[in-house]
């Protein structure tokens, strides 16, 4: 696990609605329409342009203002600094979850990739209240039906997708649309949609951007290697689907044993590895 430090992110709340801390940021009556009031880490440019998996928390508020569209950002990517709604009708891009107060009071998630200012957005179905809603994030960067890149979110309760007891809520695909994709520079934890007065509260807790595929594979499971791989290779590239995989349980410890996996010495030829490196959805291996 790779949880980031929000207390190193930029944070910005001119209203005083935010509390930030090491692993958590809490919503106070955050308001659709406190222009500025963001937490968000600049990666640097092009930074999210890969296959990748982020994770993160979110508590739903205890009640909601009878009020349309309190839309406020748990998580989202974007190339510039702003408010998530003067992005879209600047003709700009994101890929985006809102907690999303609808007509009615119904409380949904929201997931949107927004391209060129033209909006795909898929909603959930009402979420309860007070609720801690664990969020899987997988993207393929150049898949989906146009190939430009696809947004699967796993939304489950209890536990993470893929681990012991989680209880699925929800899984929302949404597709990048023809000629967009995926290639982004800031992820925000929280930002405003920046229209209406509606408000809510919640909880954003343990953000890893940094999931290994891997990482949420069974300690018991097995995979398989396709090809001879060379020493400096990629190991994630060449996944298919059956060399066992000894304890990966977790993925981020830095010497994880890896048997019957081909090695430098060409097809048919067993070696055992180990784990190197770990970073960006890639896993760096060595003979040993």
């Amino acid at each position: 696990m790779s949880i980031e430090d929000f207390t190193t992110w930029t944070t910005g709340d001119p209203n005083s609605r935010l509390t930030v801390a090491a692993t958590s940021i809490t919503w106070d009556d955050v308001h659709n329409d406190d222009d500025g009031t963001w937490v968000y880490k600049d990666y640097g440019a092009s930074y999210f342009n890969s296959d990748q998996v982020h994770r993160f928390k979110f508590t739903t508020c205890a009640e909601v203002d009878n009020q349309n569209n309190s839309k406020i950002y748990c998580w989202g990517l974007t190339n510039s600094v702003d408010e998530m709604n003067d992005i879209d009708v600047a003709g700009g891009d994101f890929w985006g979850i809102a907690y999303n107060e609808e007509s009615g009071g119904a409380n949904v998630f929201r997931v949107e990739i927004i391209t060129n200012g033209s909006a795909n957005r898929n909603p959930t179905n009402q979420a309860a209240a007070s609720t801690p809603y664990f969020f899987h994030i997988e993207i393929d960067a150049d898949g989906g039906a146009n190939n430009t890149g696809q947004l699967v979110v796993y939304i489950t309760t209890v536990n993470y997708h893929g681990d012991t007891g989680a209880v699925a809520f929800q899984t929302i695909t949404v597709d990048e649309a023809a000629g967009g994709s995926f290639d982004f520079r800031y992820c925000f934890l929280t930002n405003v949609y920046g229209v209406v007065t509606a408000s809510t509260d919640g909880l954003v807790e343990d953000f890893d951007p940094a999931v290994s595929a891997a990482s949420y594979v069974d300690a018991a499971a097995t995979i398989s290697v396709a090809a001879a791989i060379s020493a400096t290779a990629e190991i994630a590239t060449y996944i298919d689907a059956a060399a066992s995989i000894a304890a990966v349980a977790d993925i981020s410890a830095d010497a994880i044993e890896i048997n019957t996996v081909k090695g430098s010495g060409g097809a048919g030829n067993t070696t055992v590895a180990r784990i190197v490196a770990v970073g960006n959805n890639s896993l760096w291996y060595e003979d040993k």
